[in-house]
Order: C-alpha cells, then sequence, then structure tokens
C-alpha cells in the first residue's frame, strides 16, 4: 500500500520498491531537498496508483523511480513520460525485453524524454551513461567484454577458498547482494538482460530473443517460480561438488569470471578464464567490469571497474540518476 509523506518544496519522487535498494534509498535521499510522496512495496509496489497519483500531481519537478524487479512497471513509463514526469528506473526488465515495452522505451530514449537507468547495469559505475555519449558523438562502438555480475563475482571469489557453493550463495542472499531470487543470477538470467541493455545502447543490432547465458553451476532447469526460494536454496547442497571442480582451492586470482562478450549481432555469456591481464581478470569480491572498443578506443579498451552489486552502492546509483532527471526537468521548465 502507498504511505503518505512529505508535500514541500523541491523535486517530487514517488517511489515504486522499498526492498534493499528502495529502503537503502530512502535514507541516502534525506535530507538533501528532494520529498519522496508516496512509496509503494508489495509485487507491483503500488502499480496503477502509484503511476496515476504520479501523474495526477502537476508539480513542476516530478520523478517516479522503480526499484523494482517488476514485469508490469515499465509498460507504464510511457504514461508517466508523457505525465511530465521523469522516470529512474534500476528495473531491467523493460529494457531487455524482447517485444513490448522495449519498442516505446526506445521511442521515448530517442525523443530525449527524462527516463534513467544507469543502475541497470554495474550498479552505480556510469557505464550506460559512457557508451550512450560515445555513441551521440558518432564514436562507433565495436565490442564489449564485461563482468556484469557483482554477484557472480562475489561468489567465485568466496569459492576461491574452497568454502562451500550452498553456503556462499546463501550468506549473498541474506546479504541483498542478488535478485530476490537468486536463480536470476545462477543461470545467467541477470547478466543476460545487462548483455542485451548494453548491446542496444551500443546499437549492435542484438535480438533479445536469440541471447543465451550458461548457468554457474546450477542446471536450467531450475526456473525461478517453480520452487520457493528457500526449497531452492536447501537443495543448492546437492551443487558444492561441482562448484568445487570449477573452482578448486588455491585458484589463482586470474581464475574463471562469469562474462559476457558483445558483438555486432553475437552475445556469448559464461564462465570464461581470462588471461592474466586482461581487464576483467582478478576482480575484487563483488567488482564488475566493462571493457569497451570503439573507433575511438581501438588498441587499448575504455575501462570500467569497481563495485558492481549490493543495495547501497546501487541506491547511489540511483540518487545520481534523479540528480539528472531533475537538472533535465528543470531545464525543459
Amino acid at each position: 500500500m502507498p504511505v503518505g509523506a512529505a508535500r514541500a518544496g523541491g523535486a517530487r519522487l514517488y517511489l515504486a520498491g522499498i526492498g534493499g535498494v528502495g529502503r537503502a534509498f530512502l535514507r541516502q535521499v534525506a535530507g538533501i531537498g528532494h520529498h519522496v510522496v508516496e512509496a509503494g512495496s508489495g509485487r507491483d509496489a503500488g502499480g496503477d496508483a502509484l503511476v496515476e497519483a504520479t501523474c495526477r500531481d502537476r508539480a513542476p519537478v516530478r520523478v517516479f523511480v522503480d526499484c523494482t524487479a517488476s514485469d508490469t512497471l515499465p509498460h507504464r513509463y510511457p504514461r508517466l513520460l508523457e505525465s511530465g514526469a521523469a522516470v529512474v528506473a534500476a528495473n531491467k526488465i523493460g529494457f531487455a525485453a524482447d517485444g513490448a515495452p522495449w519498442p516505446e522505451i526506445e521511442s521515448a530514449l530517442e525523443r530525449g524524454a527524462p527516463l534513467f537507468f544507469e543502475t541497470t547495469v554495474g550498479a552505480a559505475l556510469p557505464v550506460i551513461s559512457a557508451i550512450a555519449g560515445m555513441v551521440e558523438a558518432g564514436s562507433a562502438v565495436h565490442r564489449i567484454e564485461a563482468v556484469l555480475s557483482g554477484t557472480l563475482t562475489h561468489i567465485l571469489q568466496q569459492g576461491r577458498g574452497g568454502r562451500p557453493f550452498s553456503l556462499i550463495v546463501r550468506e549473498a542472499v541474506g546479504a541483498g547482494l542478488t535478485e530476490p531470487d537468486p536463480r536470476v543470477d545462477l543461470l545467467g538470467i541477470d547478466v543476460a538482460r545487462k548483455a542485451i541493455i548494453l548491446a542496444r545502447t551500443a546499437r549492435l543490432g542484438i535480438d533479445a530473443a536469440t541471447v543465451q547465458a550458461e548457468p554457474l553451476v546450477i542446471p536450467r532447469g531450475n526456473t525461478p517460480g517453480n520452487t520457493s526460494v528457500d526449497e531452492f536454496l536447501d537443495g543448492l547442497v546437492h551443487f558444492d561438488d561441482a562448484f568445487r571442480e570449477l573452482l578448486p582451492p588455491g585458484a589463482d586470482e586470474s581464475g574463471p569470471v562469469y562474462m559476457a562478450s558483445i558483438r555486432r549481432g553475437a552475445v556469448e555469456i559464461g564462465v570464461r578464464r581470462p588471461e592474466a591481464g586482461h581487464p576483467c581478470s582478478a576482480l575484487a569480491a563483488g567488482d564488475s567490469a566493462v571493457s569497451i572498443w570503439s573507433d575511438h578506443y581501438r588498441g587499448s579498451p575504455l575501462v570500467i571497474k569497481g563495485p558492481g552489486a549490493g543495495p547501497e552502492v546501487t541506491a547511489h546509483g540511483v540518487l545520481v540518476d534523479v540528480e539528472r532527471a531533475v537538472r533535465a526537468l528543470a531545464r525543459a521548465g
């Protein structure tokens, strides 16, 4: 149910999703001059009611913030933008969709609508803005190689000490490092979505329907929703041996990473062993890394590297996007 809050001046924020990222965002935004008018929780975080409240508000600076994993809220972004609100999304689903609402979202982006989605890839790392800036400046992107899951980096790093896979994943869930259903991470679904978003931002001509990811250890049949998260976690002990074989104790710093390779018309995603010195090797636990080759970064790629998982850093990225949205609305007004 939506909850009421302050209505004094400043940017007026409508927050969908008060899970780990949403709660961290509320802490970070407090006291910096913006006001959360309503916040929605639950499966669709208030859904239509929260969207319509945003649209009815006639204040000139309104920002709808989507910190959910809802597959329905992205369909409402065009309605929000048409009302004069800005949209900030940490929700990847609409931007990676095969079909609706992606065409409507793409059209809004091409029109320059105030729609910001930096945190859909790499938490607060400035990956989307870097690639979009290259494209806007006429510098074609040729390929991207990236470790896009700070969560899977964390799991692989933790495994180098011989710790069991089942325990590492359970701890990551408890720390808020995974998606609400960790199968979204372990099956590569989350990385596939991020790869699609990067490919679309770079205009590399990817068909989302063809993008497949190799799972990390668990079989493909472990589809999110097949069983409860608790039941899934209880069964992970059966994959501890497979994880040990993938990453034996004492594995060196250039051990395996979960990596996406993106070229025009092609995406490959799975466990890889980059050579020593590759930007995607020797990452700290929880880090992501993105290497971008373009017209102006041919011999040596542009590399963006740093923390890529966790509610606090993601919420910081959301707040940065909110500030961008506020500036965009102020300029338009």
